[in-house]
């Protein structure tokens, strides 16, 4: 589940500005969370699906597919 929370710190991620290896903090810690648990719906479906499906889940909590996409490339790239 994502919370609130959650998509509040993965909006601040230093990441989102400039992707960088040594990015560490609670932040991009948010943004790979939420990213993993939207890895997690694609083994029932496809990307693309998936991020459409989490953003209509947690739309609620303000995820957007925006960060939706950038979360999922995020574990994408480090994960």
């Amino acid at each position: 589940m994502i919370t609130k929370e959650e998509i509040d710190l993965a909006r601040k991620a230093p990441w989102l500005n400039l992707p960088r290896v040594d990015d560490e903090g609670p932040e991009n810690d948010a943004l790979f969370l939420v990213g993993l648990q939207i890895e997690q719906l694609t083994q029932q479906a496809d990307t693309d699906t998936a991020i459409e499906e989490a953003v209509e889940a947690y739309s609620t909590v303000g995820l957007d597919h925006d960060l939706a996409e950038t979360a999922v490339m995020y574990v994408k790239c480090w994960g």
